[in-house]
């Protein structure tokens, strides 16, 4: 998800991004390296962050994303 302008990134690896290998890992990093480097904040979320059975990690997922959105 990205929102222009508040220059906020939020981007997910779920738990086959860890299949991928170190190529995939190290060109996401990359991504987001120069992603930050351009003043653009980055949220990475893993897999689990939204799961319905343990609420307080979606919470503090939601906290993240909002923390982000308010330019803080």
């Amino acid at each position: 998800m990205v929102w222009l302008e508040q220059r906020v990134v939020v981007e997910y690896d779920g738990d086959i991004h860890r299949l991928k290998g170190k190529a995939q890992w190290r060109h996401d990093e990359d991504k987001r390296t120069r992603l930050r480097e351009s003043g653009w904040t980055v949220v990475v979320l893993v897999g689990g962050s939204l799961d319905r059975h343990r609420p307080w990690v979606r919470e503090e997922t939601v906290a993240r994303v909002r923390h982000a959105l308010s330019g803080v």
